[in-house]
């Protein structure tokens, strides 16, 4: 049953925090649906701007105020100043979409490795130059294996703490080739430690689509890491 449900579900509260928090007060929810609605079409916009740029997307984390808005995105740069230049006209587009004043502020992940979401964005960038799946795979887990043991600090129920990178696993389920075989393939690559129903481990998980010529591909990744 661990493999059939998101992972991070039975830790939250006990070992991880949640990745977003809404407090409103009184029957109504429209408050709710509203910032809701909102946060995705930036966190959409400023995705598409990412296709069309020289970085890659990971977290989004959006703060509310009665007189602004703050959102922090983190991101892994080739070319910083890219990205700086555009950032007040992004303010002004998304500032449409909110009843007060928006500010941006990006925060570059020095390494792309620490986030299961910039890993995804970075495969779905090869698979769009027509690269070998399975060589991606293959790349991807020899270059974990260098990264072993290696840490971060992460926020938790306690605070922050200190993980170690002890496994991971990656699959790419979909078609990838043109043969006459209309059945999907499953590519796994997998190493080290892999607890799904242990509460003593970190868990960074997530799961996308990925749209390609020959159909629809599912990418599913985990990082597992050993609370200090």
């Amino acid at each position: 049953m661990s493999q059939k449900i998101n992972p991070i579900s039975l830790r939250l509260g006990v070992t991880q925090v949640w990745d977003s928090t809404f407090q409103f007060y009184g029957k109504s929810n429209k408050t709710y649906q509203s910032i809701f609605h909102k946060n995705y079409q930036a966190f959409t916009f400023i995705s598409c701007i990412h296709n069309c740029s020289e970085f890659l997307l990971g977290n989004f984390v959006a703060h509310f105020n009665r007189n602004y808005t703050s959102i922090d995105f983190f991101c892994s740069i080739s070319k910083p100043d890219k990205i700086c230049l555009n950032l007040n006209q992004i303010s002004d587009i998304i500032s449409c979409w909110y009843d007060s004043k928006i500010f941006l502020f990006p925060y570059q992940k020095m390494n792309w490795f620490s986030s299961t979401k910039l890993i995804s964005n970075y495969v779905k960038f090869l698979l769009s130059q027509n690269l070998n799946p399975t060589i991606i795979l293959k790349d991807l887990g020899s270059f974990f294996e260098l990264q072993f043991e290696s840490e971060k600090i992460i926020n938790s129920v306690k605070g922050p703490l200190k993980v170690q990178l002890k496994g991971f696993k990656i699959k790419l389920t979909g078609r990838f080739d043109n043969s006459r075989n209309q059945l999907s393939k499953n590519i796994v690559n997998k190493m080290g430690a892999l607890p799904l129903t242990s509460l003593k481990s970190y868990l960074e998980f997530t799961s996308t689509e990925i749209y390609t010529k020959l159909g629809t591909c599912g990418l599913q990744i985990w990082l597992f890491y050993k609370i200090n």
